[in-house]
C-alpha cells in the first residue's frame, strides 16, 4: 500500500541512464522502473485504485522482461500479470458503474 499511496516514490531518474537498459533504474527496489512509476503518479494523482492497478501491471511487465530465466519464473511472472489484469478490469468496471461517484 505504501507504493500505491506514494510513500516510497523514487527520485526522478536520469533518463539517459534509465533508458540504457530494459531494467532501467529502480531506486526503491519495487520491480517498477522509476520513470514508469513516476509517470503513473503524474497521470493518476487522484485515484489510488487506478494507481494500484497500473503499478501492478507495470511490475508484472518489468518482472517478465527482466526476471524470467526459467519455466518456474515464467509461471510466476504470468501469474502476477494475470493478477494485475484482473485488478485493472475490476477498477475499470467500477469506474464506469452507475454507482461510482468519480
Amino acid at each position: 500500500m505504501a507504493d500505491v499511496m506514494g510513500q516510497n516514490l523514487p527520485p526522478k531518474p536520469d533518463l539517459t541512464l534509465s533508458d540504457s537498459t530494459i531494467a532501467g533504474i529502480d531506486a526503491n527496489n519495487n520491480y517498477i522502473r522509476d520513470d514508469v512509476e513516476l509517470a503513473i503518479f503524474e497521470k493518476y494523482p487522484d485515484s489510488a485504485k487506478i494507481r494500484s492497478a497500473m503499478l501492478q501491471y507495470a511490475q508484472a511487465l518489468q518482472l517478465e522482461l527482466t526476471q524470467v530465466t526459467s519455466s518456474e519464473t515464467f509461471v510466476i511472472a504470468i501469474q502476477k500479470y494475470d493478477g494485475a489484469g484482473t485488478c485493472f478490469i475490476k477498477v475499470v468496471i467500477n469506474l464506469f458503474s452507475a454507482d461510482n461517484p468519480e
